[in-house]
């Protein structure tokens, strides 16, 4: 059985019959003595010594290589007794053999026991124990770096728990302080706004710290003159879809049909005090206004919201659990939390434009107690079922334009607190199921939509029927006679007939003479003789509410939007 080999070989890799370092990588021939020489960086030896060696091993080489030096010196002062006892030996006829390789710590017993043997294997015995204590040393130094380690590691952790405690101790200072703020605002705040949540849900921007700087002040200043009107007007244009750009006048049509405007003042006042308060929401950097290409009286007619003050508006609907906001999400489906959550026990708006939902057809009829407003605008929808509308008995905005649907559900005329029905834009739709019930309605859009005759009970909404938008509705034919349907409706403000199409309905002049509180009309006359009759009626007559107009003889395919109103178009 052969000697153990020696600790340092450990640190030693054999290849192709050459000694390889672990450390550096260096390659050398030799044995034990060298790869000591090698570890501990002594020169010498014909082994260049190599600085990369840890610390701790080289010093437990160097005390082997010193020890060693030190167990040479004794064997050589003892070389001439060694011959002595070596010609003694032969002297009497016994065979002795000689120390050989030294080097590798290997001596060989001779054939004598005399004197001097003892002294050598005392020798070798000090030596022997000298090696039991290196390696105790070597065991020691291994072990005082990995406990510094240790206490550097507990040390850190330390600071960690220290500095995490500090964080701890900061966000509860700042939900009180949240607290008190909202109690000051006298409203109730259940989550805090913070800034890193809104940095992290917009992009990078140069200027983020001045928007955000604007928008805090302007909202607090709207909470501060408890002006809950501005408030509720912004955060209704969190309904639309990021990055999208609203025009003023859909913007005053919207917050009018939310209630958030008052329905009985003119057009003229609506678009006043709609236009005031959108200013104000540019000036404190909660909107930002734009411009319509080409127009020609220069003013902005466009607004937007930037990224973060959209993203900040998002953070608190979150928090008021009244708003439901999944726009331009790519749904192909109603969410499931519409249909299987309480949550929807408390929504009161929804919206879900422009995504990519194709029918609403649901097992069980959904419960919105509170929901005021719905908008499903910009979907390929084909198919509502009819329980869909069942139990929504708030329900003031449906907003179903641009939509591919072909006949309305029939429990759209149990909608009675509905006042604004939107179906602009539906070029299937054929059918729309009586409106008799819905007397609370304000705004009815049927423009560039393909039904025939107009839907029934509409002539009994007189009281409030403000808005009546029939707009490229080319295949309505014989709407006024005697007995029309809309010559009824004396209430109506806003008036706006097919007028670009070659099928359009032809106006009299005496079908317009009972339209008393009528300001916007759109639509073609009948002759030049009526056209006269009518422009000398209204000149007589001083105080009529004509503010904005398109009047038409001929035929004319160039359509013309609200906002050209203001041109007071005439074209012969």
């Amino acid at each position: 059985m052969g000697r153990k080999k020696d600790d340092f070989w450990q640190h030693i890799e054999i290849v192709n019959d050459k000694l390889k370092c672990n450390f550096c990588g260096h390659e050398f021939s030799g044995g034990a003595s060298r790869i000591k020489s090698h570890l501990s960086g002594i020169k010498g030896n014909g082994v260049d010594p190599w600085l990369k060696v840890p610390q701790y091993v080289q010093a437990a080489a160097s005390l082997a290589v010193n020890s060693y030096k030190k167990a040479k010196n004794i064997v050589g002062s003892s070389s001439n007794i060694l011959e002595g006892c070596a010609n003694s030996v032969s002297a009497v006829g016994l065979s002795s053999q000689g120390m050989q390789n030294l080097d590798e710590h290997e001596i060989f017993s001779y054939g004598s026991l005399d004197e001097t043997m003892k002294i050598l294997k005392e020798k070798l015995t000090d030596l022997t124990h000298r090696e039991a204590e290196v390696k105790r040393e070597i065991k020691e130094l291994e072990s005082l770096p990995c406990k510094k380690r240790n206490s550097e590691v507990e040390s850190w952790l330390r600071d960690v728990q220290q500095r995490k405690r500090q964080v701890v101790d900061i966000e509860n200072d700042t939900k009180k302080f949240t607290q008190e703020v909202a109690k000051l605002a006298e409203r109730k705040v259940p989550e805090r706004l913070t800034l890193d949540d809104v940095v992290q849900s917009g992009e990078e921007d140069p200027f983020l710290p001045t928007q955000v700087i604007r928008f805090i002040r302007g909202y607090e200043k709207c909470a501060k003159e408890k002006n809950n009107v501005l408030q509720e007007c912004f955060l209704y244009c969190v309904l639309y879809p990021q990055n999208q750009l609203m025009t003023r006048e859909e913007l005053i049509r919207n917050f009018v049909d939310g209630g958030l405007l008052d329905g009985t003042m003119s057009l003229e006042e609506q678009f006043e005090e709609s236009g005031n308060i959108l200013n104000e929401l540019e000036s404190c950097g909660m909107l930002e206004g734009g411009r319509v290409s080409g127009k020609k009286d220069g003013q902005d007619n466009l607004v937007g919201m930037h990224e973060l003050s959209r993203a900040m508006a998002m953070r608190i609907i979150k928090g008021h659990c009244r708003f439901f906001v999944r726009a331009n999400m790519h749904l192909k489906r109603i969410p499931p939390e519409l249909q299987h959550s309480q949550r929807v026990e408390i929504l009161e708006m929804i919206s879900l434009i422009h995504n990519k939902i194709e029918e609403i057809s649901l097992t069980t009829s959904p419960r919105f107690p509170k929901l005021s407003t719905l908008l499903l605008r910009n979907n390929p929808v084909t198919r509502i079922a009819d329980s869909f509308f069942l139990d929504m008995p708030a329900l003031r905005v449906l907003d179903l334009s641009s939509t591919s649907i072909g006949s309305l559900p029939i429990t759209v005329s149990h909608l009675k607190t509905l006042t604004a029905l939107l179906l602009e834009g539906y070029t299937r739709l054929k059918f729309v199921p009586s409106l008799a019930k819905l007397h609370a309605l304000i705004r009815l859009d049927l423009s560039c939509t393909k039904i025939a005759k107009l839907p029934l009970g509409l002539g009994m909404l007189v009281n409030n029927l403000r808005w009546l938008n029939l707009r490229g509705v080319c295949e309505l034919k014989m709407i006024f006679h005697p007995m029309a349907v809309i010559s009824r409706l004396v209430n109506l403000r806003y008036l706006e007939l097919d007028f670009y199409s070659e099928g359009a309905v032809k106006v009299k002049a005496n079908d317009l003479k009972g339209f008393k509180m009528l300001e916007s009309f759109a639509g073609r006359f009948y002759d030049l003789h009526h056209y006269n009759d009518f422009i000398r009626t209204n000149q007589v007559v001083g105080n009529c509410g004509f503010r904005n107009y398109i009047l038409q003889l001929g035929l004319s395919y160039k359509r013309i939007h609200w906002q050209d109103f203001c041109w007071r178009i005439v074209k012969l």
